[in-house]
């Protein structure tokens, strides 16, 4: 795992030094910023894998819940064919939630009973 987080290290680097740019189409923009956020993901990923062999406790911090709904917007938009768009409404003062927030991304919709979808 540490293989692979090394791996990634130079990918962010480039991700976001071209981010800092802010050269390109807004929907490029979008594409590089959902880049970002997956290649965070799969840093947090190769840490949850580790978790795996030795759970971990639950580590709740302040999380910008704005912040990171936009975060995986922009993750979604990126994966989106361009025929289709997302929109996301969400209140830009939020107050901080204490939040694990590697558990809450991780975790599918079926995980968490309140959210899930039901059919009519």
């Amino acid at each position: 795992m540490h293989d692979f987080n090394s791996l990634l290290t130079p990918v962010l680097t480039i991700l976001e030094e071209l981010q800092a740019r802010r050269a390109g189409t807004s929907r490029q923009l979008r594409k590089l910023d959902g880049a970002i956020y997956c290649a965070f993901r799969a840093k947090i990923l190769a840490r949850e894998l580790l978790d795996f062999t030795s759970p971990r406790q639950a580590r709740p911090e302040p999380v910008d819940i704005h912040q990171m709904i936009s975060l995986l917007e922009a993750a979604l938009e990126s994966v989106l064919p361009s025929s289709i768009s997302l929109e996301v409404d969400i209140a830009n003062s939020l107050p901080l939630a204490f939040v694990d927030q590697p558990f809450v991304e991780l975790r599918p919709p079926q995980s968490c009973p309140q959210c899930a979808r039901h059919d009519a």
